[in-house]
C-alpha cells in the first residue's frame, strides 16, 4: 500500500511514544535502554524517507537501490566523485536526523500535552 510523508512522519512519532514518555516522566537522566529497538526502526524508516522515497529536502530523487541497500550516486566512480559521495551521505544523515528531532519533539508535545491523562492511567 502507498503511505504518504505524513502518515510515515506519524509511525515514527508513534513509535518515539514511549521513549518520550520516559523523558517527560522521569527525565532524561533517567531514560533506558527500552526504546534501542524503536530507534534502529525510526532510523531506518527515515533514512528510507530520504533515499528511497525522496521525502527531504535533497529532492525527489532515489538515492539509495532498493535491492541492495547501496547508495546509488549515478554513473560510473570517477576522479571526484568520492568528495560527492562524502556530500551526499552528509547531507542524507543530515535529513535523517532532522526528521527524528521533528519527530521526537512531536513525540514529546504530545505525551506533555496528555500528561494529566497518562498519569491517571498509569
Amino acid at each position: 500500500s502507498l503511505l504518504s510523508r505524513s502518515a510515515l512522519l506519524a509511525r515514527i512519532i508513534t513509535t518515539l511514544g514511549g521513549r518520550a514518555a520516559e523523558q517527560v516522566v522521569f527525565g532524561d537522566p533517567e531514560v533506558t535502554t527500552g526504546a534501542s529497538s524503536d530507534l534502529q526502526q525510526v532510523t531506518n524508516l527515515a533514512r528510507q524517507m530520504v533515499t528511497r522515497f525522496g521525502m527531504s529536502n535533497i529532492g525527489p530523487i532515489a538515492l539509495e537501490d532498493e535491492n541492495t541497500g547501496q547508495i546509488f550516486l549515478g554513473g560510473n566512480m570517477s576522479q571526484g566523485s568520492e568528495a560527492f559521495a562524502e556530500n551526499i551521505a552528509d547531507r542524507i544523515d543530515d535529513e535523517v536526523c532532522k526528521i527524528i528531532s521533528y519527530c521526537e519533539q512531536k513525540a514529546i508535545e504530545i505525551v506533555m500535552d496528555n500528561r494529566v491523562i497518562i498519569d491517571l492511567i498509569v
